[in-house]
């Protein structure tokens, strides 16, 4: 005799609230939705809904309070270090990819408003149509959404900058669906000011709740909507790159551009002799630089001031392979897209485990050195080459005073040997980070923010704790992140 499968206990309330097409809850679909772009074990849920609007959100919000059952906010689903576990089997993903429009482009007030489930490359081409910029991810920009880069990445840019997430002042102000569906309006705008019909400004007239819901993983509210600072893409600009003996050496230069803030050149990335060989064959510290100016004028004195702090310490020009990597991968060119979808000549294992981290620039040479030097042990007594593991070691100044640095090991996840060593160096190495007296950086993940909250102090770990009580009761929203049920371990 033939079995039905009976649908979810919330089938036809969730049909109810955004119609029969965007729910779904067939194993082959909870299962499409049980893991994201990393190696981690899937966490299969119950249900999956499709919202196509803020109101609809916030019905489905009250329905999860109403019978306690958890919800977890998804974008592109590309977080690298694992699912939130939620209630396998019971939890409500609510995917907000339908939800994906610009809503208007102030070229006088210079913002964009759009919804959260738009793709970054999408919001990107639609400002450069204009020659207009946004601070975004550098990347996976083709897949990640615009919710799931504040909720767990929060930072920037694409061009100006190479963190992706460590730079937020662009983000002005956000429409969060808060976990008892109240549709909460942060910054200068009008859902601070009711005579106000645009939001222009982030801190006014008050504390800057904006903040309390970037990297927050989803655990305050659900972000619907977004207004962020757009800025005007400069005409003039230079790429390219130079190659040195020590990191001492690459270091002076970089600290040396450092004394200049805002720093006026957009990219100053120092990459690993490893590295450096994987971009042009020529294993040696290396700096790409990424220049942009208003006028020729002013890019020829940016570029003498870095060529002189180079001759000091005696560097060369890199390589062309080098200097359009640099040109490419900061720039606009074609080599650009292919860089950022296949990573240059990375991304040849199909799987990464990626750890960003940031450190004072007092702590950085220290610790980089030391986490460069432990995962050199690392990686021979395990016997990645073995593997055919490749090693992405890169990082770059953001502010006057501190460095964001990129870790990355790629490998072939289907041999199961291979991808249980690299995941435990890669918990090995963030625990070497914290204990050094580093942050880890950016990227949403469980497995990532499980080891962060450890490392919380104390007071900071109960006052997100009683935040999170205070404003989601009946824990809905991402229940298990941050170990904020247990306490702090």
């Amino acid at each position: 005799m033939r079995v039905v499968k009976e649908h979810n206990p919330l089938y036809d309330s969730l049909v109810g609230i955004v119609g029969s097409r965007y729910v779904a809850d067939q194993d082959f679909a909870v299962y499409a939705y049980s893991r994201e772009s990393s190696a981690y074990p899937p966490e299969i849920p119950g249900i999956i809904v499709r919202p196509a609007n803020t109101e609809e959100v916030s019905e489905i919000v009250k329905l999860a309070n109403q019978t306690l059952t958890p919800l977890i906010p998804s974008g592109g689903r590309v977080s690298i270090h694992g699912n939130p576990p939620g209630v396998p089997g019971k939890s409500i993903v609510v995917d907000l990819t339908r939800m994906n429009k610009i809503i208007d482009i102030d070229e006088e007030s210079m913002t964009v408003t759009a919804e959260a489930g738009i793709i970054i490359n999408e919001l990107d081409t639609e400002l450069e149509k204009r020659g207009l910029h946004v601070e975004t991810p550098a990347g996976p920009s083709y897949v990640v959404t615009l919710g799931g880069f504040i909720s767990g990445v929060y930072g920037g840019g694409l061009i100006r900058k190479f963190s992706t997430g460590v730079y937020n002042n662009h983000i002005l102000g956000l429409t969060v669906v808060l976990p008892d569906g109240r549709v909460l309006q942060t910054g200068g705008g009008p859902g601070r000011q009711i005579h106000t019909k645009k939001t222009f400004a982030r801190d006014v007239a008050g504390p800057d709740i904006t903040g309390i819901f970037l990297g927050d993983s989803g655990i305050f509210g659900i972000k619907t909507e977004a207004t962020l600072k757009i800025t005007q893409v400069l005409e003039f600009s230079k790429g390219g790159s130079y190659l040195f003996d020590s990191f001492d050496d690459l270091w002076r230069v970089q600290k040396g551009l450092m004394k200049i803030e805002p720093i006026p050149y957009y990219t100053v990335t120092g990459f690993h002799p490893r590295t450096t060989g994987r971009f042009c064959g020529e294993e040696a510290w290396s700096l790409l630089y990424k220049i942009e100016g208003n006028s020729q004028e002013e890019m020829d004195l940016k570029f003498q001031y870095l060529e002189k702090l180079v001759e000091e310490v005696e560097g060369k020009p890199g390589p062309m392979e080098m200097n359009e990597t640099a040109i490419g991968y900061w720039g606009r060119s074609k080599v650009y897209g292919e860089l950022l979808r296949e990573f240059g000549n990375f991304i040849t294992m199909g799987m990464w485990n990626w750890t960003e981290w940031i450190a004072s620039i007092e702590d950085f040479p220290r610790i980089f050195l030391d986490m460069v030097e432990f995962l050199d042990k690392r990686y021979e007594e395990e016997g990645l080459d073995e593997y055919g593991c490749i090693r992405f070691d890169g990082y770059n100044p953001v502010e006057r005073n501190y460095v964001y640095a990129s870790t990355d090991i790629f490998f072939d996840d289907s041999i199961p040997e291979c991808t249980k060593k690299v995941l435990k160096i890669g918990r090995e190495f963030r625990e070497r980070v914290l204990k050094s007296g580093a942050f880890l950086g950016v990227g949403a993940g469980y497995h990532l923010w499980d080891t962060t909250a450890a490392y919380w102090s104390p007071v900071f770990h109960d006052f997100i704790r009683t935040l999170k009580k205070t404003l989601d009761p009946n824990n809905i929203l991402n229940p298990g992140f941050y170990k904020l049920e247990g306490g702090k371990k």
